[in-house]
């Protein structure tokens, strides 16, 4: 804008904004119907205080006429100062007019959307000078953004006064009439503003702020190779309304263990029609989901549902987290560039795997090779026996033959390590002993995996049906909980504990007594004999 075009005289302001007149002689009283402001997007802890600088009155002859308020008498002071600051920041720098000091409200009736920003900005400072009128309007530090009043004000022309935030130039409507030639600037962060007496605020020096995101995942416990559904729910800023091309996303950043199931994104139940962006380089996991000229869904719930396959990668921690972000992009007031604006805390949803270890040792502990084991568990009436692809080191539970089971076999080394199974019970059944020793006391034990701590994963282990008392648990509850299973060669090598130790006793007291009885036979025998 030319200022010096515009600052040239009286008759050049008189018609600019299209029926302001300055100084008109024919202008009705100044104004006394109330009147109030409303403030959108009212911060927490922040309060607004109105300040009077001018009046505007309907002209007889139509128009309407902008007169400076000489009470106190340092609002023109105040008015000419922050124009002149406004005039020197302008390119080139205007010379400031010598009409401006005996009305200089109607200088700032001619002003475009960027020289009164600048306006703005330099009245801050002597904001104070002007007429504060009316009743703040305080907002709680414990309540959200929300809509409020500046009431028990006059019609007229006023300063907005942020406690902690920038200064707002608000007309208030006249006699009725919301659309007058001086209003709120219809630019970026007052896009939606089409009558007087409304402004939007900001929050500090950001106008958009993005919530954060809930997410959830349908089954946190998991082993890898299952399949699970993560749902994100948002929504999309109110005030995504005071821009034109406001762009809404979803950034998702899965972590190692979690791979995203091409076209499975749906956005409130239906596939979505906005564009998916997968990331590159070290990002390439991650994706995003955009939503152009958001400004058209300002306030709406998004509700994003997908599904991923948990993998083997997730093993080395036994947990993944996903998180999301949401984003905004828009252009700020006065720049030509993008502002981007996030979410200052990501949602997260996390995955856990769990793994335990079998140690095979005889009655001395000594370890011992050669074993073979399968696992199933139990689900409703069914039995499910687990197959372990050992390409993709994922599960597969949905075997219901024991025969096609993937049995693991610790040859060469005493243990046998399952790895990245969810939560539950587990039947352990021991297939094939070591050599030399005795199947019949290889009974099958149950093993219920619980899982404790979130960012730190650990395994506990309960155990069940262990007829001769030969499963221990080792380090109960640990990141890798070990189980030893004891192989023996005979009944006397049972421990002499539990319903082992009751086996062992009936069986000794079995031999005791059949011992007895032969003895007691003989015994009748020789009598016999002897008397005979």
């Amino acid at each position: 804008m030319n200022l010096k075009r515009v600052f040239a005289g009286v008759a050049a302001a008189a018609t600019m904004l299209g029926g302001l007149a300055i100084g008109a002689t024919t202008a009705n009283a100044a104004p006394t119907d109330p009147a109030s402001i409303t403030v959108n997007n009212a911060q927490p802890g922040h309060t607004y205080t109105a300040y009077k600088f001018a009046n505007i009155t309907p002209l007889d002859r139509g128009g309407y006429d902008v007169t400076t308020l000489t009470t106190p008498n340092t609002v023109s002071t105040a008015l000419y100062t922050a124009l002149t600051t406004a005039a020197a920041l302008q390119k080139p720098p205007v010379t400031p007019q010598s009409w401006w000091s005996a009305n200089p409200a109607a200088a700032v009736a001619t002003l475009d959307n960027a020289a009164l920003r600048q306006f703005a900005e330099a009245l801050k400072a002597n904001v104070a000078e002007l007429q504060q009128t009316g009743t703040p309007l305080m907002i709680a530090e414990t309540d959200k953004p929300t809509t409020g009043t500046i009431a028990n004000l006059t019609e007229g022309w006023y300063a907005v006064a942020d406690s902690n935030g920038p200064l707002a130039i608000v007309a208030t409507p006249i006699n009725g009439e919301t659309n007058l030639p001086i209003k709120t600037p219809h630019e970026q962060g007052q896009y939606d503003i089409q009558a007087n007496g409304t402004f939007n605020a900001k929050a500090g020096e950001q106008l958009v702020v993005m919530n954060t995101p809930k997410k959830s995942v349908d089954t946190p416990e998991v082993s890898a190779g299952d399949t699970v559904t993560y749902t994100v729910t948002d929504t999309i800023p109110e005030t995504a309304k005071m821009f034109k091309d406001f762009t809404y996303s979803l950034t998702d950043m899965p972590a190692s263990g979690i791979s995203i199931i091409s076209g499975s994104a749906v956005i409130d139940g239906v596939e979505s029609p906005y564009p998916f962006t997968r990331g590159t380089g070290d990002a390439t996991n991650t994706w995003t989901v955009t939503i152009p000229n958001a400004e058209n869904f300002a306030g709406m719930k998004v509700t994003l549902t997908y599904t991923a396959k948990i993998t083997a990668e997730i093993a080395e921690s036994n947990v993944a987290a996903n998180s999301v972000y949401s984003n905004g992009s828009y252009v700020a007031v006065g720049e030509t560039k993008p502002t981007t604006v996030q979410s200052l805390k990501a949602a997260v949803a996390k995955v856990f795997t769990n793994d335990f270890t079998l140690k095979k040792v005889d009655a001395s502990g000594h370890p011992l090779t050669g074993a073979k084991f399968i696992i199933s568990k139990t689900v409703g009436s069914k039995t499910y026996y687990g197959i372990y692809d050992t390409t993709h080191n994922t599960w597969d539970w949905t075997n219901t033959d024991n025969t096609k089971a993937t049995s693991f076999m610790n040859d060469g080394d005493s243990e046998v390590t399952f790895n990245n199974l969810a939560a539950g019970t587990y039947t352990i059944t021991e297939t094939q002993v070591p050599n030399g020793f005795a199947a019949s006391f290889a009974q099958p034990f149950q093993i219920t995996v619980t899982r404790t701590g979130d960012n730190q994963v650990a395994t506990s282990l309960e155990k069940d049906d262990d007829t001769f008392g030969l499963v221990t648990l080792d380090n109960t509850t640990t990141s890798k909980p070990v189980i030893t299973v004891k192989n023996v060669q005979n009944v006397t090598q049972l421990p002499l504990t539990g319903a082992a130790g009751i086996t062992m006793l009936v069986v000794v007291a079995l031999l005791l007594g059949g011992a007895g009885a032969l003895i007691a036979v003989r015994s009748r025998s020789l009598k016999r004999q002897l008397n005979a």
